[in-house]
C-alpha cells in the first residue's frame, strides 16, 4: 500500500479519528505519539500474532490483570544523547532510572502469566536487561531524587561543610543586623545575595566607610549592597566547597551517563517492548469500548462482518446501528443504493474501516464470528475531489480518481466508490460506472459502490459476481439497516418532504413526473414500507429465537450448577460419615485400651455396650417394608434417599442403574442402592392448572424489598434479562418465594413476563389483599 493510497483512505474513511482513540487508550507517552502514526501490518502472520497478543491482554483483564506500565518514560532522546558520550542531567537520568524500574516490573508481569500470554512473553525477551544497571541507578539516588549520600560519602562531607558555611555566615549577618554597630547605616534590617554573595543593604552615603565590598546598587542608587569584611572569607571559603560540590556531581553525573550509554542499544529495546505491550493493551482497551470482537482473518478476499458498527458512531453518544456487511470470492462487488442520507457512506465507511483496524490489530465492533481478510491496498474514491487549483470540474477531478484506482488496484486489494460517476449525464454516467466496475471486478478486487443509477441497481440480475444492497425506508424517514438483496430507491419526494420543502413544491414536482410515474414511485414507497415492515417483524422473531436459546442455555446452566451443589452435598454428607466413622474407631480403640488396662466384667459389660451402640449409629437406617419394587420404579413414585435423607419424586425411567429424581427443588441422578421404598404418596396434579406449569397445592410468602425485584420502566428484553438473573440469586441464596413487581400499564410487560414465566416457572399473580395483579408471585 503506497504513501498516496494510505493518505486517501484514512482521510477518507476518518480513520486518523480512531487513531485518536487509540493514542487515548496508551498508558506511555511513547506508546500515545505512536499510536496516532499507524503502523499497518503487511502479512497475514503478523495480524494473526497481534490479534493473539490483544486476545491474551483480554484474558487476562478478564481476570483482574493489567501490564504495568507505569513509570515508563520516553527516554530514546536521552539514551541517543548518552550513546554519543553527552553528560546527561540529573532530571534525565531520573526518567531512565524510572524507566529501568518499569522496564523490570513489566518483564516480572510477563513472566508471571506466561501460561496466559506466551506470545507477548516471548517479545518480553527485550525487557531482559543487565540487573548491573538497575542496581547501580537504584543505589545512586536517594527517595527524594537526589543524588544518594550514602552510595557517594564525598557528596555527604562536601554538603555538611557548605551548610556549615552558611550557616556561620547567617550568624554573622544575623548579628550584624540586629546589632547597634550599623544600625544608622542600614538601609533595612535583613541580608540578601548578590552576585552569589551575601551582603547587606547600605546608604549609599556610607559606601566609602569601609564597611566591605560594594557589589550591587539599586534602581534609585540610595541603597548600595555591601559584602560585610566579616564574612568575606567565609564567602571565599564557600565558594570553594561548592565548586568541589559541583565537581564531585558532575564526576557522578558523568559516571551515571557512561554506564546509561553503554547499556543504551539494550534499553532502547525494552522500550520499543514496552511500547509494543502498551499498543496491544491499547487495543485491548479500544475494542472493549466499544463491545468489540477479534475477527478470523485471512487472504481470501472474504468479509462477512456479522452487526457492524460504524466504530465513530460506537464511541460516541449516537446510536450506531448494526449491519451485515458480506463480499466473497462469489460475489466480490456490493452496489448499495437507497435514499440520500439514508447511511449509504456511513455502511460503506464502516466496512472500510473494519478493512483498515484488522490491519491494525483493532477489535472489530461486530458480532463473534465475523471476518474481515487482509486487503492491500484498501483504494477509496469518497465525498468532493474537486480541485480548484488545478481548474478541475467535480467530475473531471472524479474521473482522475478512478484512473488512480484502476491504476493500483487488484487481487486482495479493496475499493470503495462513492456515488461513482455522478455528476454527469445520467445515461452516459451509468454506462461509464458500469464499465468500471467490471473492469475492477476482473482484476480480483473486492468492491463497494454506492449510486442512483437504476441500471447499477438491476447490476446483480445480468452479472452475478454483483450483489444489491438497499437502504431500509420506514415511516417516511431511513432506518439505516442495509437490506443484501434488496434495490434501494431514491425516495427524493419523502426525503424533500422530511426537511421542510414546501407542500406546494412537492405536489408540482409530482404532476411534471405524470401521473403514471408519480403512481410508480408511489407505488415503489408503499413496496419499501412493507419490505421494512416485514424485515422488522423478522428481526423481532430473530430476536426472540435468540432470547429463547440464550433462556434455555441459562436453564441447563443453572440445572448443571443445581446438580453439582447436590452432588456437593452428597460427598459432604460421606466425609461427615466417613469422619464419624473413623472418630467412632478411635473410641472403640480406647474402650479396648481402658478394658484391658482393668479387664474387669464390670467393664467389659460397659464396653460391649458401647461398641453396639457406635456401631448402630453409623449403620443405615433398616429400609421400610417396601409398597413397591424398585427394579420397577417408575415416574412419579416417591421414594426415599437415604444419603441425602430426603424423600424424592422419581421422574425417570431406571437406566444403567440410575434414576432422575426431584429431592426438594432440586434434580439429581440417584443410584437405586441409594434409594428405599417410602411410604408417601407423589402429590396430586390439579386436573386444570391456572396459571404456570407445575403448579404446587400453594404459593405463599412474605414480600421483602429483597425478594422482590421492580421492573417498571423496563424494556421488555431487559425486564427478562434482569428478572433473569434474580431468580438465579435468589435460587442460590435459598428463597422459595420472589416477587415481581411490574405494574399495569398498557399491560405489556406483565404480559411478557408471565408468557416468558410460561410452563417452566411455579407462579401466580397476587390478589387484592396482597397487592394486586400489578405482583406475580415466583416459586423457586
Amino acid at each position: 500500500m503506497s504513501n498516496s493510497d494510505h493518505r486517501t483512505a484514512f482521510e477518507a474513511l476518518d480513520f486518523g479519528r480512531l487513531l485518536d482513540h487509540l493514542s487515548a487508550q496508551a498508558q506511555t507517552r511513547r506508546g500515545a505519539q505512536s499510536a496516532i502514526v499507524p503502523s499497518l501490518a503487511n502479512s497475514l502472520s503478523a495480524v494473526r500474532q497481534r490479534y493473539t497478543e490483544v486476545q491474551e491482554l483480554l484474558e487476562l483483564e478478564e481476570l483482574g490483570f493489567e501490564p504495568p506500565l507505569g513509570g515508563i518514560q520516553d527516554v530514546s532522546q536521552a539514551l541517543e544523547a548518552a550513546a554519543k558520550g553527552s553528560v546527561l542531567e540529573i532530571e534525565a537520568l531520573l526518567e531512565v532510572r524510572s524507566s529501568v524500574f518499569g522496564f523490570h516490573r513489566l518483564d516480572e508481569w510477563l513472566s508471571q502469566h506466561a501460561q496466559i500470554c506466551p506470545v507477548l512473553t516471548e517479545r518480553s525477551l527485550g525487557l531482559h536487561l543487565d540487573p548491573t544497571i538497575r542496581q547501580f541507578l537504584s543505589q545512586a539516588f536517594n527517595d527524594q531524587g537526589e543524588l544518594s549520600e550514602a552510595r557517594y560519602p564525598r557528596l555527604k562531607e562536601l554538603r555538611e561543610q557548605l551548610e556549615s558555611l552558611e550557616r556561620s555566615i547567617r550568624n554573622v549577618l544575623d548579628n550584624l543586623v540586629k546589632g547597634q554597630s550599623l544600625e544608622h547605616l542600614l538601609q533595612d534590617r535583613y541580608a540578601t545575595v548578590r552576585g552569589e554573595r551575601w551582603v547587606l543593604p547600605i546608604r549609599a552615603s556610607a559606601k566609602r566607610s569601609g564597611l566591605g565590598i560594594v557589589h550591587d546598587t539599586s534602581r534609585s542608587g540610595e541603597t548600595v549592597f555591601i559584602e560585610p569584611k566579616e564574612v568575606v572569607e567565609l564567602n571565599n571559603r564557600s565558594k570553594i566547597v561548592e565548586g568541589e560540590l559541583a565537581r564531585e556531581e558532575e564526576r557522578i553525573l558523568t559516571e551515571l551517563s557512561r554506564l546509561v550509554g553503554g547499556a543504551a542499544p539494550s534499553l532502547l529495546a525494552a522500550l520499543d517492548t514496552s511500547v509494543h505491550v502498551d499498543l496491544a493493551a491499547a487495543r485491548c482497551r479500544l475494542g472493549k469500548q466499544f463491545q468489540g470482537t477479534i475477527p478470523e482473518v485471512d487472504t481470501q478476499g472474504v468479509i462477512e462482518i456479522k452487526s457492524a458498527r460504524h466504530p465513530l458512531l460506537a464511541l460516541s453518544e449516537n446510536p450506531a446501528v448494526p449491519n451485515d456487511l458480506f463480499l466473497s470470492t462469489e460475489h466480490p462487488a456490493l452496489v448499495i443504493s437507497g435514499p440520500n442520507a439514508g447511511g449509504k457512506t456511513v455502511a460503506m465507511k464502516t466496512l472500510g474501516l473494519c478493512a483498515l483496524m484488522v490491519r491494525s490489530a483493532i477489535p472489530l465492533p461486530a458480532a463473534p464470528g465475523s471476518r474481515v481478510d487482509l486487503f492491500d491496498p484498501i483504494c477509496t474514491v469518497l465525498g468532493d475531489d474537486q480541485g480548484i487549483e488545478s481548474g478541475l470540474s467535480t467530475f473531471s477531478a472524479h474521473i482522475l480518481a478512478i484512473q488512480e484506482v484502476l491504476s493500483s488496484s487488484g487481487n486482495q486489494s479493496l475499493v470503495l466508490l462513492d456515488e461513482l460517476a455522478s455528476g454527469t449525464d445520467p445515461i452516459q454516467g451509468a454506462a461509464l460506472a458500469r464499465a468500471v466496475l467490471e473492469q475492477l471486478v476482473d482484476t480480483g478486487a473486492r468492491v463497494v459502490a454506492t449510486t442512483h443509477f437504476p441500471e447499477l441497481k438491476h447490476l446483480g440480475q445480468t452479472d452475478s459476481r454483483f450483489r444489491s444492497a438497499a437502504m431500509q425506508f420506514e415511516n417516511q424517514a431511513p432506518t439505516y439497516k442495509v437490506e443484501v438483496g434488496q434495490e434501494g430507491h431514491s425516495h427524493a419526494f419523502a426525503i424533500a418532504r422530511r426537511f421542510g420543502l414546501p407542500e406546494q413544491i412537492l405536489h408540482r414536482a409530482r404532476v411534471l413526473v405524470g401521473t403514471h410515474e408519480s403512481e410508480r414511485i408511489e407505488s415503489l414507497e408503499r413496496m419499501d414500507e412493507e419490505r421494512a415492515r416485514l424485515s422488522s417483524k423478522a428481526e423481532e422473531l430473530e430476536d426472540i429465537r435468540r432470547a429463547n436459546t440464550a433462556h434455555q442455555a441459562k436453564l441447563e446452566a443453572r440445572e448443571t450448577r443445581l446438580e453439582e451443589r447436590a452432588a456437593q452435598q452428597i460427598d459432604d454428607s460421606a466425609q461427615a460419615a466417613v469422619q464419624r466413622v473413623r472418630d467412632l474407631e478411635n473410641e472403640v480403640v480406647n474402650l479396648i485400651a481402658r478394658l484391658q488396662a482393668d479387664p474387669t466384667l464390670k467393664n467389659a459389660g460397659q464396653t460391649l455396650k458401647a461398641i453396639r451402640e457406635a456401631k448402630k449409629s453409623i449403620a443405615p437406617p433398616p429400609p421400610s417394608e417396601p409398597i413397591i419394587d424398585l427394579g420397577k420404579v417408575g415416574p412419579g413414585d416417591m421414594v426415599y434417599h437415604r444419603i441425602l435423607r430426603s424423600q424424592a419424586q422419581v421422574l425417570s425411567e431406571p437406566k444403567d442403574g440410575r434414576v432422575e429424581a426431584q429431592v426438594g427443588s432440586i434434580q439429581i441422578m440417584a443410584n437405586l442402592e441409594d434409594l428405599q421404598p417410602s411410604q408417601k404418596t407423589a402429590p396430586s396434579k390439579p386436573s386444570k392448572p391456572q396459571f404456570g406449569g407445575n403448579e404446587p397445592t400453594s404459593l405463599e410468602g412474605v414480600r421483602t424489598p429483597s425478594n422482590t425485584l421492580d421492573l417498571r420502566g423496563m424494556r421488555v428484553d431487559e425486564a427478562i434479562e434482569e428478572t433473569d438473573r434474580f431468580l438465579d440469586k435468589r435460587l442460590l441464596e435459598g428463597d422459595r418465594s420472589v416477587f415481581l413487581l411490574h405494574g399495569h400499564g398498557t399491560g405489556a410487560l406483565k404480559s411478557a413476563i408471565r408468557a416468558w414465566l410460561g410452563n417452566n416457572r411455579t407462579w401466580r399473580p397476587l390478589n387484592e389483599s396482597e397487592g394486586g395483579d400489578a405482583f406475580t408471585l415466583v416459586t423457586l
